[in-house]
């Protein structure tokens, strides 16, 4: 969840409970969106990466013309 007023918020889907064999799950997604700004028609590439379903990375970028 994210405001203006408290930024990006974690909130994992579960926590570590000590046992040394709790498995971490990191995942990362990305996606591209072709002639998607309506006033520029470039393209937006798209990044996240979560870790134990937290956001922890959160991007985006226009890309460049050739």
């Amino acid at each position: 969840m994210s405001t203006k007023e408290s930024g990006l918020v974690l909130e994992p889907n579960h926590s570590w409970d000590g046992d040394p064999e709790f498995e971490l799950h990191i995942l990362e997604r990305s996606d591209s969106d072709y002639a998607k700004d309506p006033e520029t028609r470039k393209s937006v590439s798209d990044t996240s990466a979560f870790f134990c379903g937290a956001t922890i990375i959160k991007q985006s970028k226009t890309q460049m013309l050739r």
